[in-house]
C-alpha cells in the first residue's frame, strides 16, 4: 500500500485578492525548502460584479519527521 505522513501547520494568512504582491504570490505557490501542502481557499465577502471573493485564506503545512 502507499505510505502515510504527517503534517503540521505552520502558518495561516489571509490575503486581499487585489493587494497580493508577486512576492507573496511567490511565498504562497514557489517552491518550499522542505516538504509541504499549501491549502488555498475562498473568503470574506463575495463581490458579484467580478464572480469572486475578495479574500484567500492559505494554510501552509510543513511535512514531518515521524
Amino acid at each position: 500500500t502507499g505510505n502515510a505522513y504527517w503534517y503540521a501547520v505552520e502558518w495561516v494568512r489571509t490575503y486581499a485578492v487585489t493587494d497580493l504582491t508577486p512576492d507573496q504570490l511567490r511565498e504562497i505557490v514557489g517552491p518550499t525548502a522542505a516538504p509541504s501542502l499549501t491549502l488555498i481557499t475562498c473568503g470574506g465577502d463575495f463581490d458579484a460584479a467580478r464572480g469572486e471573493y475578495l479574500r484567500r485564506l492559505v494554510v501552509r503545512a510543513v511535512r514531518l519527521d515521524r
